[in-house]
């Protein structure tokens, strides 16, 4: 019986250009073109499939989230909207009583025109369950506030130092507040970690939802040992319906040996380990995010570097020798340049890819101008456009302007991968496709709404296919053409504008490598 599939009667968008057909293969592309042309290279016995007149794409990869973060917010306590502290207070007491035993994990609350100090404290999470863990992270994934349970789980008293990178935040008399920043929230991820991928239906789930978007390739960042675990578990048998490029923890990478790094898995065209993660500075939500100039909004800080460029500079370059590519977060611009330097400084020769940029938040011209040459990818979020609405009151309009400026790095040369960061925003691909050509929520708010940043399509759908399989090192992917992976979506639309507009829900089907994974 022949495993040959011929879909012919649509509008297929290879990435270079339009068709009406493909045929498929061995888990190829083996023909695209007319319908007329595939019809005289159908195979006795292909299946044949009527597009009627749906648009087809490459397979869509997001080049940075983080599945087990996914996986722990899908378990825990939804704070996404909350609010005031008395939601946020009463979300978690209902989730407490309707799951009495474990850890009380929560995610999504924020604050974004409020300072530090009116987050909840250790007090606050204590008037809802003394007994056990209780550790809720702020939006952006850089804070987070536990109570006194957790805080002694954690081994956190008034005589813990601040780790580097990291603030622990106290009261007056200098007793911790349960309030955590950046490196300070390692221990607690640890536990979440633990707790949530025990169970390996947490990252199946998490595949499901994937392929429904017509996700079929991922960057997963941070991934420690729990995480790792758990993806291997998910292999065995039937294997992980996408393909999963892993970047380690950088603190857990610093304690492994080189063997050690190479025996985490076994590399297989659908997982394997592929970086390591480095965060420069925080996020803007918290104003952790490292700007060359202070704050709009609170002149008394600039944010606050996470990793030190000398220090960065080592532990890429191991990443290098072994095979692995450097990934650093930078969202602010002093951040950005840094991170640049850094994997300029640690690049062994021009023959190497340099490595990733995470986020790039803010980005002025002559940065962009200087970044370009190196061929550095620059993973970007453009669904951070819609949901930082409120970033101009942070960094004032003028130096707004060069907030996610995706056009103007896109002209002066650089590479820009799409991608989520779920769960720390939406998941859905197309939405953020959506963003990078709007450049405004659906109610018309912006980070920086200036028209001259819009993206094309076409451009949107190339950060989401062919730079995304460049970021992520599965190269192969990202384009309809003959011997390439046969990963590729079927929309319920005649065209990418329309796609775009009817979002995720508008997938009809998502196959990776020959097989369809959605719907299953």
């Amino acid at each position: 019986m022949s495993d040959a599939h011929l879909f012919r009667g649509g509008h297929v968008f290879t990435g270079a250009g339009y068709a009406e057909a493909i045929l498929v293969e061995r888990g190829e592309f083996v023909a695209v073109g007319s319908n007329d042309e595939i019809e005289r290279d159908r195979p006795k016995g292909a299946e044949i499939h009527d597009l009627r007149g749906d648009l087809v794409v490459p397979g869509l990869i997001d080049a940075h989230l983080h599945l087990a973060e996914m996986a722990v917010q899908e378990s825990g306590v939804e704070l996404t909207g909350a609010a005031s502290l008395p939601e946020l207070i009463e979300r978690t007491r209902r989730w407490s009583s309707a799951h009495p035993n474990g850890p009380i994990v929560g995610r999504g609350w924020s604050t974004p025109n409020a300072g530090e100090n009116d987050w909840p404290t250790r007090n606050d999470l204590d008037a809802v369950d003394g007994d056990r863990p209780v550790i809720l992270y702020h939006a952006s994934g850089h804070a987070a506030v536990v109570n006194s349970a957790a805080m002694q789980q954690l081994g956190i008293d008034r005589t813990t130092p601040d780790p580097v990178g990291g603030r622990i935040g106290r009261d007056r008399d200098g007793e911790p507040n349960g309030r955590l920043l950046e490196t300070a929230l390692g221990p607690t991820t640890k536990l979440a970690h633990e707790v949530v991928l025990a169970d390996p239906a947490s990252l199946v789930r998490q595949f499901r939802r994937l392929a429904a978007l017509g996700i079929t390739a991922v960057g997963t960042m941070n991934s420690d040992p729990a995480e790792l675990s758990a993806l291997t578990a998910a292999s065995i048998g039937s294997g992980l319906p996408v393909r999963v490029a892993c970047y380690l923890n950088l603190e857990w990478f610093d304690h492994l040996s080189d063997s050690a790094v190479a025996g985490l898995v076994a590399p297989t065209e659908r997982l394997r380990v592929a970086g390591v993660k480095a965060f420069m500075d925080g996020a803007f939500g918290t104003r952790t995010a490292w700007l060359a100039e202070p704050y709009s909004d609170d002149p008394s800080t600039s944010g606050m570097p996470v990793h030190p460029r000398d220090f960065l500079v080592p532990v890429f370059a191991r990443a290098h020798r072994i095979g692995l590519t450097p990934a650093v977060h930078a969202l602010g611009d002093r951040a950005v340049a840094e991170a640049f330097r850094a994997l300029q400084q640690a690049r062994p020769n021009p023959d190497r890819p340099i490595g990733r940029i995470e986020h790039a938040g803010l980005v002025p011209p002559d940065l962009g101008r200087e970044i370009a040459p190196s061929g550095a990818a620059l993973v970007v979020q453009p669904i951070f456009i819609a949901s930082d609405h409120w970033l101009a009151h942070r960094l004032g309009p003028d130096r707004a302007r060069w907030a996610y400026p995706f056009a103007s790095l896109l002209a002066a040369g650089c590479r820009l991968a799409g991608s989520s960061d779920a769960p720390f925003d939406a998941l859905d691909p197309w939405r953020g496709m959506s963003v990078a050509g709007r450049r405004t929520d659906l109610g018309g708010r912006s980070a920086n709404p200036a028209p001259a940043e819009a993206v094309t399509p076409e451009v949107a759908l190339k950060m989401y296919t062919i730079e995304g399989a460049r970021a992520i090192g599965f190269r192969a992917l990202g384009t309809i053409a003959p011997g390439r992976p046969a990963d590729f979506v079927r929309c319920a639309a005649p065209s990418l504008e329309r796609a775009m507009e009817v979002g995720g829900s508008g997938v009809r089907e998502t196959w990776v490598g020959g097989v369809r994974v959605h719907p299953k």
